[in-house]
């Protein structure tokens, strides 16, 4: 019994669709990586970021991630978790500033999910104002 690779009917069509794919005609250009931004409501570190970012790199797809949070929701009655699996699968990046309770609640919660978890980038700061106050001799 011959197998369907090699049925006449199709070895025809196989091989235009081989020749189509190594045509000049079709490209498979490079996209450019998506970066979700997260951090704090109206943060000045995730705003000079992001203006850094515009500038030395144009072409990026830089986005606020609660815009994108509050598109999904509006779309659709997924839990949270279904809807971090989808932030998951459009970013190529997610940078956290951690600043404030919430970033470090919304930090937990990216760790959830094993497919966002890889592409997490958080920022915090080593030492913050709050600990040099409360510690003044480990300056």
């Amino acid at each position: 019994m011959a197998s369907w690779l090699s049925h006449p009917k199709y070895v025809p069509v196989r091989e235009y669709l081989v020749q189509c794919l190594r045509s000049p005609w079709y490209r498979f250009r490079r996209v450019e990586p998506v970066l979700f931004l997260c951090g704090a409501r109206a943060s000045p570190r995730r705003d000079a970021l992001r203006g850094y970012l515009r500038k030395r790199q144009p072409s990026l797809g830089l986005f606020y991630a609660e815009r994108v949070w509050e598109h999904i929701a509006g779309q659709s009655d997924l839990s949270a978790l279904k809807m971090e699996a989808d932030l998951a699968a459009l970013a190529d990046l997610v940078v956290i500033i951690v600043e404030s309770p919430g970033t470090f609640a919304e930090l937990g919660a990216f760790s959830l999910s094993d497919p966002l978890r890889r592409k997490v980038l958080p920022i915090l700061e080593s030492v913050t104002r709050r600990s040099r106050r409360s510690f003044p001799l480990a300056q």
